[in-house]
């Protein structure tokens, strides 16, 4: 876009916004998985929680027979979640879909607080787990440009960025703090609180990305990037 043109949609009393899937699109893979790790590396998920993770895992045939699958850890049981989530839609379907792990990992935070959470975000973004690194190493990048380098050049032109995922929301906080994006801008499934708590549920915004677009800018974006016919299109 050229100057004159984001002149003539200013004078028009409009904001120019650009629009930003994150999993598959500013990074790859899915950063949940990031996310899982660092909870894994956690004392934080309440003993109470691992019936969660034990019915789920029962479903999976090759655990079936595991004999210490009852008597695993949270922790223990975390590691397992991460290692028999199907990794795309191609995975054997004798895996734990994403969906699935998704909404358990969101069960998991229960009696959590937002500020416990959001450290857990930052170590899997920022310095990573023993199971995975740090997830700002997987931005895209190639040796003529980089997602890094295109939001810049689009802030610096006074395009406003709100970043908008099918991820849990302290995750994508957590890009939005490392892009220089305002908390605001950052647009996630939400966990739902109370009384300072999670309560464990979520409202996934997969299938919603176009309402919630309507909903919280201010008026439509001149620009959207994604990567899924699905959920972004």
């Amino acid at each position: 876009l050229a100057q004159g043109d984001l002149q003539s949609i200013r004078e028009a009393g409009l904001r120019p916004i650009a629009v930003f899937d994150l999993d598959g699109t500013v990074w790859s893979g899915h950063v949940i998985d990031g996310f899982l790790g660092a909870l894994a590396e956690s004392d934080l998920v309440a003993p109470e929680q691992n019936r969660v993770l034990k019915a789920l895992l029962a479903k999976v045939p090759a655990l079936k027979e595991e004999p210490t699958l009852l008597s695993n850890s949270v922790q223990e049981n975390v590691k397992l979640l991460m290692k028999y989530t199907e990794s795309s839609s191609a995975s054997p379907k004798k895996l734990i879909s994403k969906k699935d792990s998704f909404f358990a990992t969101a069960k998991l935070l229960k009696g959590l607080t937002p500020e416990a959470v959001t450290l857990i975000a930052r170590q899997a973004f920022n310095r990573g787990s023993a199971y995975f690194g740090p997830w700002k190493n997987l931005i895209f990048q190639d040796e003529t440009c980089s997602m890094q380098e295109l939001i810049k050049t689009l802030k610096g032109n006074g395009i406003v960025i709100y970043f908008l995922s099918a991820g849990l929301e302290p995750t994508v906080r957590a890009a939005a703090e490392y892009f220089g994006i305002p908390l605001e801008n950052a647009v996630g499934s939400h966990l739902i609180l109370k009384d300072g708590k999670y309560t464990g549920e979520v409202l996934s915004n997969y299938a919603v990305k176009a309402s919630v677009v309507r909903q919280r800018l201010p008026n439509p974006p001149i620009l959207v990037v994604g990567n899924s016919a699905r959920s972004d299109f």
